[in-house]
């Protein structure tokens, strides 16, 4: 099968025409596009941990075991135990998690788990991301900085 191209370079191995708009410019990715990807990845990271933070946070202050603090979502690259709590690094990073011990269900009754503590304490947990989030934008439209 022949195709030919607008350049007027004809082929037998083809048949796929790329239109000279649309589409084809598409998959064209400039070193600005680069940037602002890894402007955005390093900004969601900030919004993740400084979320998590106040869950992890509040989780230790309030007599809360904290198992593992995680920032992406596993596979691990890169771990270390500190007092208990595992922190990690993992591979995917659109995320992060905050493992509270006892938050399923076969230790929850246990105690300095998520689910001995009582309604107050988790619902502090629970309602301190987004305290941290709204604290972390207070703190840059005071600096200037947003």
């Amino acid at each position: 099968m022949e195709c030919e191209y607008r350049s007027g370079y004809k082929t037998r191995y083809s048949s796929i025409r790329l239109p000279a708009s649309g589409m084809a410019g598409f998959f064209v990715v400039s070193l600005q596009d680069m940037f602002t990807f890894l402007v955005f990845i390093i900004v969601l990271s900030v919004l993740v941990l400084v979320h998590e933070a106040g869950h992890f946070i509040v989780a230790k202050r309030t007599g809360m075991k904290v198992e593992e603090f995680g920032l992406g979502f596993p596979p691990r690259l890169w771990s270390f135990k500190y007092n208990g709590t595992v922190y990690s690094i993992n591979l995917i990073l659109f995320g992060g998690f905050v493992r509270i011990f006892g938050e399923e269900a076969e230790h929850r009754n246990a105690p300095g788990s998520f689910g001995h503590a009582g309604f107050w304490r988790q619902l502090a947990v629970v309602l301190a991301g987004v305290i941290m989030n709204l604290v972390l934008a207070a703190f840059l439209l005071k600096a200037q900085i947003l």
